[in-house]
């Protein structure tokens, strides 16, 4: 999993992976036509708009209840990581392909019209609390998972949760939108 390393380095990694995965990502849909970014892989499967959807409802949530968190979060002292359990878990899972979306997380077949700059709003909002928590402690409040709320969590989680999600997500919009 992570080797060890401090807060500051993991959000410095995780924020420098994410921006180049968003900037990717943006590339290829600004590359496709209508068409592409609606064709999904196999009668089970998602097109590219419809994980774009999937994004806005998994992310949106967890900066929703990790920027008051992160407003408060003290000076860090280059301790290092320790993510939550749950963390390590869904990590492993999303690494093998098995995390199921869970109801609320699945996408409708048409998404919203302004789904894409819906989501560029969302990342760079994301990307302005993650650029706040520089210098600042990762682990110093746990707070209440918002997709399950019996699971709790640091900043530090939800920083590692989204790099590996977008990670996982990556490849397919490549194999959909090859432009």
């Amino acid at each position: 999993m992570l080797s060890a390393m401090t807060e500051a380095q993991l959000l410095q990694e995780c924020r420098t992976e994410c921006q180049q995965m968003v900037a990717e990502i943006e590339a290829l849909l600004e590359g496709a036509s209508p068409e592409q970014l609606q064709a999904a892989m196999g009668p089970k499967s998602w097109h590219s708009l419809q994980i774009v959807d999937h994004f806005v409802r998994a992310h949106g949530p967890y900066l929703e209840a990790c920027r008051p968190v992160a407003a408060q979060a003290p000076a860090g002292d280059g301790q290092e990581v320790k993510l939550k359990f749950f963390t390590r878990m869904i990590v492993r899972q999303i690494r093998k392909g098995t995390v199921p979306a869970l109801p609320n997380l699945v996408p409708p077949p048409t998404p919203a019209e302004n789904i894409v700059q819906t989501w560029r709003d969302l990342e760079r909002n994301t990307d302005e609390v993650w650029a706040s928590l520089q210098g600042k402690s990762l682990s110093h409040q746990e707070f209440r998972n918002p997709e399950l709320r019996i699971v709790r969590m640091h900043l530090a989680d939800w920083v590692e949760i989204r790099r590996r999600h977008l990670a996982y997500h990556l490849p397919q919009f490549r194999a959909r939108l090859k432009c």
